[in-house]
Formats: C-alpha cells, sequence, structure tokens
C-alpha cells in the first residue's frame, strides 16, 4: 500500500518521542496533544476494523455488500458525525496547527517533519468529511468493487479485506501505544 497520511503521522510521533528522550523542550510541547489525537485515531481505525471484521465474517455476497456502502465515503463520513467526532477533530486539528506554527518560527524540526504533522492538522481541521477520504483512499481496492461484484468473489474479497484489516490494525495497536506513552509523559508525576 502507497504511504499515506497516517504514515507521516506516525512518523513524527517517533520522532518527538525521541526528542522526549532527549529531554528536547519542543519535542515536549506535543505530548499531550499527540496523545490525544493518537487516541482518536485508535477510534477511527477500530471503527473502521469493525466493518472489516463484519465482511470477513460474511457468509454471502449480499451482506459483504451492504458492509463494503458502509465504507464508501458518505457513509464512513456519516458514522463519524453520529459518533460527535466533528468538532473534536475540528478542535484538535486547530490546535496542533497553532503549535505547529511556533514550532516552525522556532525552527525546531526539519521542513518534512513540519510538512507530515501540517498535513495531519489540515486534515483534522477539516473534520470528518476529510478523516473519512484518508480511509476511503486506503480501502478503493475494496470499495470500488462494489456493484459488479458476484457470488464467486467474495474469497477474493475476504483476502483483500484482511490484507487492508490488519495494515489497519498494525497501525491501531501503534496508535494505541503512542496514546499511552504520551499520555503517560503527559502526567507531571510521571516516571518512566
Amino acid at each position: 500500500m502507497p504511504q499515506t497520511l497516517f504514515d507521516g503521522f506516525n512518523r513524527f510521533g517517533d520522532r518527538i518521542l525521541l526528542g522526549i528522550d532527549r529531554k528536547e523542550r519542543p519535542a515536549s510541547k506535543y505530548k499531550w496533544l499527540l496523545g490525544q489525537i493518537n487516541e482518536l485515531l485508535k477510534t477511527t481505525h477500530g471503527m473502521v476494523v469493525e466493518k472489516l471484521n463484519r465482511i470477513e465474517k460474511a457468509v454471502n455476497i449480499e451482506t459483504a455488500s451492504v458492509v463494503l456502502e458502509e465504507l464508501r465515503f458518505g457513509d464512513l463520513q456519516e458514522s463519524f458525525r453520529v459518533e460527535g467526532m466533528c468538532d473534536t477533530f475540528f478542535g484538535l486539528g486547530v490546535a496542533l496547527a497553532e503549535l505547529n506554527d511556533r514550532s516552525n518560527q522556532e525552527g525546531a524540526f526539519s521542513s518534512a517533519e513540519m510538512t507530515d504533522i501540517a498535513d495531519m492538522a489540515h486534515t483534522l481541521t477539516n473534520r470528518e468529511a476529510e478523516v473519512a477520504g484518508i480511509y476511503v483512499r486506503e480501502l478503493q481496492g475494496l470499495t470500488r468493487q462494489i456493484g459488479h461484484i458476484s457470488p464467486k468473489d467474495l474469497p477474493e474479497i475476504k483476502k483483500k479485506t484482511h490484507k487492508v484489516k490488519k495494515l489497519l490494525t498494525d497501525q491501531m495497536s501503534d496508535f494505541d501505544t503512542k496514546a499511552k506513552k504520551f499520555l503517560r509523559l503527559s502526567t507531571p508525576s510521571s516516571s518512566r
């Protein structure tokens, strides 16, 4: 799968954790915010993975097709909206953009690092539509088949689903680990 925004965000998270270990003040400014964003991405990934689980368990093509529809842009966007994530995406995106602006002025990070995190801030501030768009792009290989599938396609759809689910599950695990680290490091009484 091609590199995605999630990969860039993960790289930046790794960079911040390294900076915290080195006692770099600019890196420390990100820990609470990145903890919150990682937690949010773990949740959104979980929502998508749950749908992928349903495809893998589908006993017929009709059931798989219904879930594939749920992974299309409008339906996925609506599922984030129904969960009330719109304002959370926006708020975290604004906070991240503001912190990025200050970091840019300080010259604390490379331009590539700042690009990765600026892209994430932009995506979050554009709310559920932009976030859903990331998933839709990652799931294109599955969802573009809707309307052109037959019962004989179910094993191949399940195989593709498993591959995408593995990628998202691995990312979700990374988000979870980072969220816990960042949030643990954010508490004043924390000790590593």
